[in-house]
């Protein structure tokens, strides 16, 4: 995807991957979202950074995206499933 500018001011610590993972960080959160033009649907794998030092201190969020039309076109390239077995990539929603 090319670098474009925004026309907005763009803050991850208001995305819910972010807050989800903040809120609770003893866990690794997934989230579902939309791309910002509406065109894409990703899955977003986020956990809080904690201080060694102080394990109450959240020092940050990491997270990495999955494109679900490129995770669709991955698990399509199975070929070890047989016609009796199934594949499901299951989410709760919010």
């Amino acid at each position: 995807m090319p670098l474009e500018e925004l026309s907005f001011v763009f803050d991850p610590r208001c995305r819910p991957w972010y807050l989800n993972a903040k809120a609770d960080p003893n866990f690794v959160k997934i989230t579902t979202f939309s791309s910002l033009d509406g065109g894409q649907v990703f899955v977003s794998i986020s956990k809080a950074i904690m201080n060694a030092d102080n394990s109450s201190e959240i020092l940050g969020v990491t997270a990495i995206d999955l494109d679900m039309a490129q995770m669709q076109k991955a698990l399509e390239t199975f070929t070890s499933i047989q016609e009796v077995e199934q594949l499901y990539l299951v989410s709760t929603t919010d």
